[in-house]
Order: C-alpha cells, then structure tokens, then sequence
C-alpha cells in the first residue's frame, strides 16, 4: 500500500438547514444499498469512514473548490454507517459521512442562489489514505458504474471543501478520466443513478455535466531533490500531486498544479523547489544512477555557493545541517549578513546567533557573568594576600611591590627597578646592623657604585634613552651584572 492525497466529491445535493446550516453527504460507503467506487476506482469501507469522520472534526475547516481558502467551518461531522444506523434504529438507502457546514456569507448568498437556480453542488474530502491495490471487484452488491481498484485505509479527512459539480465533475471533485463527448447507449448517471439518454451532454435530473469514462491519464513529474510525484488526474484544470519526501527530508510535502489552455502543466513551488513535468517515459526516483548523479551535482553547487560566502556567513553557515544550508543561500545578501551576525560571543570562544535558542544564549551570558565574578573575587583574595605580607615588613621602603613579586605579581619595568633599588638599601641596612662591634665604620663614598652608574649612563646614552628606561636591560648585560656585583660586594660588610 502507499500514501496517497485524496480530494473526492460526494454526489449528493446540498440542503438547507435553520440557523444558517447546510447539511449534506460528505463521502459515500454505500448508496442506495449498494457498495460506492468513484470514478478513481476508489472504495471507503465504512470502519475507515469513521477514522475519516474523527479527524475531520478536530480539523472543522470548510474550503472552496480545494483553492487553499477557508470559506466556514463545519461544526458537525457524524458517521452515518450501516451500523451506527442500526444502533440508532434509522434506515437510509445511503450510508458513509454526513456533515453539518456554515459557510461566510458571501458563500451561503452564492449557495442559496445557485440551489434556487437548480444548479448544484458537492461536498468534497481533501486529506490523505493508504490505497490497498485489489482486483476488479465482481461481486454482486458492487455498483456496476466503476470499477474496484483500490480500498482507501487509514483515511484522515483535513479539509471538506465545497465544489461545483460542473467544474470537477460527477463523483469526484478531482476527475481522472477522460471522457466521451456524449453518453453512450443505456449509460446512467455516474452521480445519481438516473437513465441518459444517448448522446446526451447532462443528466436530466441533476443536471451534472456526467460523461463515460474513456481511459485514465495520469502524469509523471521530473525528479528533483532525489524524488517525484504523481499527478492521478491530468485532464483536471487543476490539484495537487502525491505526498512524497526527498530522501533525509523529515517531513513529505505535496506540490499545486494547473494545466494552461494548450494542456501544458504546470507544478507550483513546495519547500523551496518544484518539478518540470515528465514528457517520456516515466521512471520513479528510485533509478540509483540518476539520483546519484542529481544528488552529487547538488552537492556540488551548494558546497561551491557555501564557499563563496564571505567569512562571517561561511562560519555561521559551517554550523547548519544540510536543510539549513539550502535555507540561508536561499535567502537576500541582507538576509543573510544579519543572520549571520552574533548576539553573544562566550569567553570560551562559543559564537551565539538570534536563531540560537535563547536560553542557551541567556545561560551562556550568565555563565560568563559569573566567571567575572570569581575573576574579580580571586583578584581581590590576591590583593589582600600580598597587603597581609607588605604588612610583615615594617618600616621597609617599597614593601608592596616586594610582597608582590614574592606572590608572583607582574611588575612593570619601573616597578622592578623601584623594587631592586629598595631590596639593595634593605640588604645594607641588614649589613651595617649585622657588623660586628668594634669593627668599621661609616660607610663612605662607594667607588663601585660610581662605577656602576657611569655604565648605566653610557648604557642608556648609546641606546637613546634616560637610564631609569634602560636600567633592566642594563642589568642583564655581562658588563651590567658585573659593576652590580663590584657594587654588591663593596657594600657588603668585612668579617673579623
């Protein structure tokens, strides 16, 4: 079995409630005692009727002509099957659907016009069935108009539309037959049973332009995206495809249709694409080399498109899956630049889209608020460690800067140099403390300091710059390390 779109008028006219309610047959399982196949071949068993009937009320939606519009609802859906007729002890000649419907009032103006006119309408199911394959029915209930050729399960009913009979013809509001220009000898109406004359054009009860089935003449489209539809009634003006997916699609989609004046037809845009429409012989998408090699050069065209976007939509582009790529190239220049545009870059790195989910872009930002917060709060546990340390050396010139190199702190170039110079005056206030008594002196003028700071000075003066600039990379030569050493220990006080 395979799923198929259905769109089937009930031949049955339309009667005119209180309250401004039409009541009317919405799909057959039996008329007039006997077993109902369409024009398509297609039979509703009378349990599928009543899946149909489920679903059409949790939709409630009445359409036009099966046009996409919305012309009323329909409130009341019940089915009228032979045994729901037996437990509410009724009899009909008919059994199936029967439906309740309030039109706008543009369209109840159009109906009430037409009905006292004596033109008539149908009622028509739109939604979708798995149609079961069967041989020609013989048997003897069967009615003898159509054959049997498919059973319709799992029937779910979407949309009742209305439609003019003379439009789409008797039985089904979709036709899918060509048909004779007059009727033949001893042939009775498709829609209402009644004898026609030969050569007639109409019926003479309803009225319905009701012509013999000639043959059937279905249509094929091209593949595209890995798959293609069938059109079951190319001799309508107009309708819809079969429900098919493109491989890795997760949803099915169905294609409009219309059939210009010189027969040409044309498949209307679904999902961003359509089909041009099969002129040969028709073969399934299933033909491996040919979805291939379709697939591979779409492959190919939308790699290159990706390629050639500019930097920041190539990296936003890079994090969509496949449907998602052919969406964004599918999009404007301006479009895509402001999709592309970020609304949250994470300290982790992570780049955050307006098409993100905005919780995960809301936890991200708080992520990053509280990682300033243990930024800030460890910056000031490190404060206070090093202020709890200069504080263990009292009276010691340029302590902060001291405990601050001890705790691993960066100094600047001028803090350094402070910090050197206030660990020397350190050291030889140690040094004259620690002199034994009786021994020295004051210290006098200090050769080898002189000694350094004229090294300095020519350090700094073939380098263009003052000597506190200069005085770590002064430090760091041999000449440099030396004079400081002289210096040291000259500084440092003579033992006994």
């Amino acid at each position: 079995m395979t799923t198929v779109s259905i769109a089937k008028s009930a031949p049955a006219r339309i009667a005119k409630g209180k309250l401004g309610v039409y009541f009317a047959w919405g799909a057959f399982s039996k008329r007039d005692g006997q077993t109902f196949t369409d024009s398509h071949g297609d039979q509703i068993p009378d349990d599928e009727m009543i899946a149909g009937a489920l679903s059409l009320a949790k939709s409630a939606q009445l359409g036009h002509e099966h046009d996409g519009t919305i012309t009323g609802s329909v409130p009341l859906v019940m089915p009228m099957t032979e045994d729901v007729q037996a437990a509410l002890e009724l009899t009909s000649p008919h059994a199936g659907l029967v439906v309740g419907f309030t039109p706008t009032a543009e369209v109840a103006k159009s109906i009430d016009e037409s009905l006292a006119a004596g033109e008539p309408w149908q009622m028509s199911i739109e939604g979708l069935a798995l149609a079961e394959t069967v041989a020609k029915s013989a048997a003897p209930g069967d009615v003898a108009k159509a054959e049997h050729k498919r059973t319709l399960r799992n029937l779910t009913i979407n949309k009742i539309d209305l439609v003019r009979a003379a439009a789409h013809g008797a039985g089904t509001a979709i036709a899918i037959a060509k048909r004779a220009d007059v009727a033949k000898a001893g042939m009775k109406c498709p829609d209402c049973g009644a004898a026609m004359a030969e050569d007639a054009t109409t019926c003479p009860d309803c009225k319905l332009a009701v012509k013999p089935v000639a043959k059937r003449a279905p249509a094929m489209t091209g593949a595209t995206n890995g798959h293609q539809h069938l059109i079951d009634d190319a001799e309508c003006p107009d309708g819809f495809t079969s429900w098919e997916r493109a491989p890795g699609a997760e949803y099915g989609h169905s294609h409009p249709w219309v059939r210009a004046a010189d027969g040409s037809i044309t498949v209307g845009q679904t999902d961003g694409h359509t089909h041009a429409i099969s002129t040969g012989d028709a073969t399934m998408a299933d033909d491996i080399t040919k979805s291939l090699q379709a697939d591979l050069a779409k492959a190919r065209a939308t790699l290159g498109a990706v390629l050639a976007l500019p930097a920041e939509q190539l990296t936003y582009a890079k994090r969509l899956d496949e449907a998602g790529v052919i969406a964004y190239l599918a999009k404007s220049a301006t479009e895509r630049a402001e999709a592309a545009k970020p609304v949250h870059v994470a300290k982790s790195g992570e780049v955050f889209y307006s098409s993100d989910d905005a919780r995960l872009v809301s936890m991200a930002k708080a992520h990053d608020a509280m990682a300033e917060q243990v930024e800030l709060a460890k910056a000031a546990a490190a404060t206070a460690e090093i202020a709890k340390a200069a504080a263990a050396l009292p009276n010691v010139k340029g302590a902060d800067l001291i405990a601050k190199a001890i705790h691993g702190g960066a100094l600047t170039a001028d803090e350094r140099k402070s910090a050197l110079a206030d660990l020397a005056a350190v050291n030889a206030s140690i040094a004259l403390i620690t002199q034994p008594i009786g021994k020295g002196g004051a210290p006098g003028p200090s050769s080898a300091l002189e000694a350094y700071d004229a090294g300095l000075a020519a350090f700094a003066k073939a380098a263009g710059k003052s000597p506190d600039h200069v005085a770590d990379e002064f430090l760091g030569t041999p000449e440099g390390a030396r004079l400081y050493a002289a210096y040291a220990d000259e500084a440092r006080p003579a033992r006994a």
